[in-house]
């Protein structure tokens, strides 16, 4: 119900104070603790990510991506050079086909050699990572049978994980979390992010928020709103007003 509020942008002073309960400026996730930062910018995400790995006293392990044929550094899945330790935190970028984990699942590098990568998730599990490849498609029609066909033109083999003590809202889109720290910097500054950003943990006492949530960060896109209430009118109809 409150992030219905913020989404349809109905949040009042209620809904404020309620979200404002998980105001929490000085709180800092513990090195074993499985928290994700949540910010604004690229810019304080690698910063932060940055910082928080040369404070691992391990190791550091860096693995290049192989890349073969057409593959645009803007469509990369993750880095192309993954600079890791143990202890790291880190966020699987594909889903497992074993189903093991998923998109966005969170985990800790559990063991890592020049040949060997292990992780450790929050149930307490450990794998061995093996590299995934990501193949760069080309469609065209095929003039013979009229259908759609598509070839490889490029490939891209890494291991499906980045570093993620901290990602931005902007990436954190379609993700979910059991515990986030929401940075929110200067503010909110386009539609949505602060419904994006709240919307991306499972229950609201999983939230830190680092500023007070502000009415102005709640952002809205005008053509949106007025297309969600035409719909809500549309069925909310009476059969013998529509006449049907």
């Amino acid at each position: 119900e409150l992030l219905d509020k913020v989404r349809l942008c109905n949040a009042g002073w209620e809904e404020f104070d309620l979200l404002n309960t998980r105001y929490y400026p000085r709180y800092s996730p513990k090195s074993d603790d499985f928290v994700i930062i949540l910010t604004t910018s690229n810019h304080v995400a690698n910063s932060e990510n940055t910082i928080r790995l040369k404070e691992l006293e391990f190791s550091e392990f860096r693995f290049e991506a192989a890349i073969e044929g057409e593959f645009k550094e803007d469509r990369y899945p993750t880095s192309k050079v993954l600079e890791l330790k143990k202890r790291a935190q880190v966020i699987f970028v594909k889903n497992d086909l074993t189903g093991r984990w998923v998109n966005g699942t969170i985990a800790k590098i559990e063991f890592i050699s020049e040949a060997h990568v292990e992780i450790k998730l929050q149930n307490g599990e450990i794998h061995k990572l093996e590299k995934t490849v990501w193949e760069n498609r080309k469609y065209k029609i095929d003039r013979s049978s009229g259908k759609i066909v598509s070839e490889v033109i490029g490939t891209f083999t890494q291991y499906p994980i980045k570093l993620a003590w901290a990602i931005t809202i902007h990436k954190s889109q379609g993700l979910t979390f059991d515990k986030v720290v929401i940075d929110m910097g200067m503010g909110a500054f386009v539609n949505g992010q602060a419904y994006t950003a709240l919307s991306r943990c499972r229950s609201l006492k999983g939230i830190a928020l680092k500023k007070r949530m502000r009415p102005e960060d709640i952002i809205s896109d005008e053509r949106v709103l007025r297309f969600h209430f035409a719909e809500q009118v549309l069925y909310d109809i009476p059969e013998n007003e529509s006449g049907g």
